[in-house]
Parts: C-alpha cells; structure tokens; sequence
C-alpha cells in the first residue's frame, strides 16, 4: 500500500490487478485475525 501512499481511491484507480488482488487478500486476513481474536479463536503460540 507504501506504493500508492495508503490512499485506497489511488490504489483502485491505478493499481494493476494484480496489486488490488493482493490488497484485498491482506485487508480480508487482517479481518479474519481480529474476528478470530474476539471470539478467542486465535492462535496461542
């Protein structure tokens, strides 16, 4: 995201597919932790 300057509206405007893809990927993993976490499915290591 560093290379879009954080800015969403930027990354979907001049992201290739590729970059968006990976975006989202990192954004719905992110989620996915934190929803694990409150319902204290995360992982203990």
């Amino acid at each position: 995201m560093s290379k879009y300057n954080h800015n969403f509206s930027t990354i979907q405007k001049n992201a290739s597919v590729k970059d968006l893809k990976a975006v989202f990927k990192l954004v719905a993993d992110e989620s996915n932790r934190k929803q694990h976490e409150l319902i204290g499915l995360d992982k203990e290591k």
